[in-house]
């Protein structure tokens, strides 16, 4: 959990895998992590040589009636790091809540990003407009932009080109390498999913897999204007699918729902109640909209995930 200037997180570095068949990620080196206090993360940034930032807040809502005010802290531990006046680095600030890009209006240098965190078939011209009215980007799942009919890619869906018309960038993720996350046509080539994203013109992935990400960038086969002899193609959803034998397939599944205004909306952030541990029921009144799952529902999982700041690997927009 972050509050003003410190993590409060179990004191263990072990990567944990987000699938359940026991693989663990770099087990060698899972001693080797190093938590840092926000302000830690931007002074390293600042060394560093990357094109930017991410920050990502969460139940902000729920952690105000908790005496919280992690827009604020967030805001001056940026504003203390001189990151409101960076001309070298783009400051992205993602939330699945609106009245937290709200809140940010007031930094033109940042870039908001809304985190569509529910999986989307299709996005309403209303709501479209509506996220354009206080966002600068949206973060959608891969299943928000190619369909699947259990791991079989099914067709495309006209989110990217929905938000593009509202001059809103489109962000893709998460990307994982693990063979469990990718669809049988990617042939368990990580690579072959970004070449898919690279080719619907989306404006950048996040990747838990940044090396990966980076090697196809700085390849030469990732421009499809050089016209090589031989380019990396994506495949097309549903090719597999035809040829497959119809009792191998998987039960056939709903469309997942349009994308409508009442989801994008949410009400205004609620003031910080000081010392207000006792409001647990509040918590569900203000809980936002756009995250799909009530942040509110587990106060658990809410110290958990509240305010963590994080670098996620974005890639700029491709050729």
């Amino acid at each position: 959990m972050f509050h003003a200037n410190n993590f409060i997180l179990v004191p263990s570095a072990d990567l944990v895998s987000p699938f359940n068949q026991g693989l663990k990620r770099n087990p060698a080196a899972k001693n080797r992590g190093k938590l840092m206090t926000l302000a830690d993360f931007l002074a390293f940034s600042k060394r560093s040589n990357v094109s930017g930032i991410l920050v990502d807040i969460r139940n902000a809502p729920y952690l105000a009636t908790r005496g919280m005010g992690i827009v604020d802290a967030v805001s001056s531990a940026l504003v203390n790091a001189s990151y409101d006046k960076e001309t070298r680095q783009q400051v992205l600030i993602v939330s699945n809540d609106s009245a937290v890009l709200v809140a940010f209006s007031k930094f033109p240098g940042f870039k908001r990003v809304l985190l569509i965190s529910h999986m989307i078939s299709d996005a309403s011209k209303q709501s479209v407009e509506e996220v354009a009215k206080f966002a600068d980007a949206v973060s959608i799942s891969r299943g928000s932009v190619v369909e699947a009919q259990g791991s079989f890619l099914v067709r495309f869906t006209d989110v990217i080109d929905k938000m593009h018309s509202a001059n809103l960038s489109v962000y893709i993720g998460v990307l994982r390498d693990e063979f469990m996350n990718l669809a049988f046509d990617f042939c368990a080539n990580p690579m072959a999913e970004i070449v898919l994203y690279s080719s619907l013109m989306a404006d950048g992935i996040v990747t838990e897999f940044p090396a990966t990400a980076a090697e196809y960038f700085r390849s030469p086969c990732s421009d499809f204007s050089k016209n090589l002899t031989y380019t990396v193609m994506p495949p097309r959803p549903g090719s597999l699918l035809n040829v497959t034998d119809p009792h191998a397939l998987p039960p056939a599944q709903g469309r997942a729902p349009v994308l409508e205004p009442d989801d994008v909306v949410d009400p205004p952030l609620p003031p910080v109640t000081v010392g207000g541990h006792g409001a647990a029921s509040s918590s569900n009144d203000s809980s936002t909209k756009s995250g799909a799952t009530s942040a509110g529902a587990s106060s658990g999982l809410c110290l958990l995930v509240a305010g963590l700041a994080a670098l996620m690997a974005v890639s700029s927009r491709w050729p």
